[in-house]
């Protein structure tokens, strides 16, 4: 997981932006489809 406002704040730079980048290895790809499902549900 990459958050990039963390990351960019640790820095010293700003940054407007809230996105966090998430890999998923193919291996657990299958569980992980599961719980992207149920976090869009809840948005």
């Amino acid at each position: 997981m990459r958050n990039n406002l963390q990351a960019a704040r640790v820095s010293g730079f700003g940054n407007t932006g809230l996105a966090v980048e998430l890999f998923i290895e193919e291996r657990e790809l299958v569980k992980a489809e599961k719980v992207i499902e149920n976090f869009k549900m809840n948005l």
